[in-house]
């Protein structure tokens, strides 16, 4: 059987929230209405992991399809309490050697290494726990959507992970290889806080973005059947298109990249900056509470931001989705952002009647 590649096809698995919608009038009144709809979220799962996930999945394991699987704890959690026939393919798929699961951040808020490293790390640290109690492996590659030096790469080297996985907005694979130090070294200046024996050397691997594919995109199509059919035709498609690209030699660069010291936001909209802006100032608040007074409100409070950090709130940002008409939970991107507005006001509200 061939060697996986970290050039594989790259097919993401999360769990896609269900927000309660909460204007600013709620908020005064009720302050304390929570942010998500867990028994819709539920089942929206359930639906999805029959329609979505799993024939996907068995799409994979069928034609023998070599797949990075990015894939947040949450996902994991769910899939054990509802779905486990899921677990089962992934399984199969480990034990073939025809996926390599990437871990994601827990409740898939990989964008919080962009403001809040530290919870970044924490998050994925989760779902690494939870992938070796559910699925009994080890893992040792992480997903990142950005890198750049002020990113705290360090608190995961030091451990067994040195192998990262981004999606590159190029129709071509890159990868390069850096010492942990090296890496570290922004503004010129010597990296004195990482000894010798933790300086490892960091792997980095950029998929093509012609082989990323978020499954959860398709739910917001108007023909879901349709859309998977045509997901996994494309999916099919790269795959042999990488297959003959890698007997060829063709598959794997190795580049020099030059790294930025901070984050990249250039390729954000204004909705979405503005998200990232009230995500930071939410995670800042909570986080602090979180770990200074772990009571019943500021754990139930981290579990939902956690969730509402999900990357997959940017598809309720996409106005070409809302004039697709394939949005249902609120009546626009901006409506969106302003009712995340109201609950970073009940948090504050919650907060400071916090005990």
């Amino acid at each position: 059987m061939a060697t996986h590649s970290l050039f594989a096809t790259t097919v993401v698995l999360s769990v896609l929230p269900s927000f309660n919608r909460k204007s600013f009038l709620e908020v005064l009144k009720n302050p304390t209405k929570e942010f998500i709809n867990k028994e819709e979220t539920i089942k929206k799962f359930k639906h999805f992991s029959l329609e979505l996930y799993q024939p996907t999945l068995q799409f994979l394991l069928d034609n023998h399809i070599n797949t990075n699987l990015v894939i947040s704890g949450h996902f994991l959690e769910m899939s054990q309490k509802h779905t486990p026939q899921i677990l089962e393919i992934l399984r199969n798929l480990v034990d073939r050697k025809l996926a390599k699961i990437v871990a994601n951040c827990y409740f898939s808020e990989s964008l919080t290494a962009i403001y809040n490293s530290s919870w970044w790390f924490e998050s994925v640290k989760k779902t690494i726990k939870k992938a070796k109690e559910i699925l009994k492996i080890d893992l040792r590659i992480v997903y990142l959507e950005q890198i750049f030096r002020h990113l705290e790469l360090e608190n995961l080297v030091s451990g067994q992970i040195q192998t990262f996985l981004l999606r590159q907005n190029s129709k071509k694979h890159l990868s390069f290889h850096l010492k942990l130090s090296e890496f570290r070294r922004f503004n010129k200046e010597e990296v004195f806080w990482i000894k010798e024996e933790n300086n490892k050397d960091c792997k980095f691997y950029f998929t093509a973005d012609s082989h990323f594919f978020d499954l959860n995109g398709n739910i917001f199509q108007p023909d879901l059947g349709q859309a998977m059919r045509t997901c996994r035709m494309a999916i099919g498609y790269h795959a042999g298109e990488f297959m003959i690209k890698k007997q060829t030699n063709r598959s794997r660069q190795s580049h020099t990249i030059k790294l930025a010291d901070k984050p990249n936001l250039s390729n954000f909209s204004s909705l979405e900056k503005a998200t990232l802006r009230f995500w930071e100032y939410g995670s800042i608040l909570i986080d602090s509470e979180y770990k200074h007074n772990p009571n019943e409100l500021t754990k139930e409070l981290f579990w939902q931001f956690s969730l509402l950090q999900s990357r997959n709130f940017y598809y309720y940002l996409s106005k070409k989705l809302y004039m697709q008409g394939q949005i249902n939970n609120f009546s626009s991107p901006f409506e969106a952002l302003i009712n995340f507005q109201g609950i970073i006001k009940s948090v504050e509200i919650m907060l400071n009647k916090n005990p």
